[in-house]
């Protein structure tokens, strides 16, 4: 069994790349992503109505500003320290509204590593608002929707994609579920093996919902489908956060993990 060795999901909004990848590596990690929003960079910020964005933080004017971040990391190197591989990447929004905006800006560059990520709803409500659900089929309806643009996301080529991450954002809002629910996670990670994608096992939803978390591991396990780590670190002290639980998550269920390279 291939045990996780690499966080796959970092930001360097709030805090710089030196800091982050000093975090990783002083807690064992082998690899580190950094996958920055594509919403904070300042062209697609400003032309495409995203819902779902921090409100602060980093605006990058451009890739060539973002990319120059990796050059720091060949100028400072910590002998004491063992090396660790990085990667270059983004965390890139899907939604069928704005998918060819989102994809002509993307495709510039070549990547390392990207991230999709539903954040919104077909209706473009943000999957973390939460809302007072007058009607019990509500909660069925803004799952089953979600699932239905998650695996649109999966079968997409809008850009060459390797994670969808964050898989179960929506029970921030909406704890909810269908009584079908690990149906959908099923032909979720079925529609995510078909299509050579990994599924996220997120830090940060470990942290706050990891019952979620686990039953997408069991989903996997069933449909053979392959498993990222990202710790969706936004500041060093998250670097790493919820490895352990997604290793024993790993091993309980004998999942694949994506490979590093």
């Amino acid at each position: 069994m291939v045990l996780i060795s690499s966080d796959n999901h970092n930001h360097i909004i709030y805090d710089d790349i030196l800091s982050m990848t000093h975090s990783a590596s002083m807690k064992g990690i082998q690899s580190i992503s950094i996958t920055e929003h594509i919403s904070q960079f300042r062209n697609p910020r400003s032309e495409i109505k995203f819902r779902s964005v921090h409100s602060n933080g980093r605006m990058f004017d451009s890739f060539e500003e973002y990319l120059n971040e990796f050059s720091k990391l060949e100028e400072e190197h910590d002998e004491d320290q063992s090396p660790i591989r990085v990667r270059k990447g983004l965390e890139v929004d899907f939604s069928p509204v704005f998918e060819e905006q989102v994809s002509s800006f993307v495709n510039q560059k070549k990547w390392d590593i990207l991230l999709v990520s539903v954040h919104e709803l077909s209706n473009g409500e943000d999957v973390e608002d939460r809302k007072v659900l007058g009607d019990p089929n509500s909660s069925v309806n803004r799952w089953n929707d979600y699932i239905n643009l998650e695996k649109r996301a999966l079968e997409s080529e809008f850009v060459p994609f390797d994670v969808l991450t964050h898989p179960i954002r929506l029970a921030r809002s909406t704890p909810n579920v269908p009584d079908n629910f690990d149906d959908l996670l099923v032909d979720l990670a079925a529609v995510s093996k078909e299509n050579g994608k990994a599924l996220e096992l997120n830090g940060n939803d470990i942290a706050r919902d990891f019952t979620f978390v686990e039953r997408i591991a069991r989903a996997c396990a069933r449909s053979k489908c392959r498993i990222s780590f990202g710790s969706d670190a936004h500041h060093p002290s998250e670097v790493g956060r919820g490895l352990e639980k997604a290793r024993s998550l790993v091993e309980k269920y004998n999942l694949s993990v994506l490979p590093e390279s």
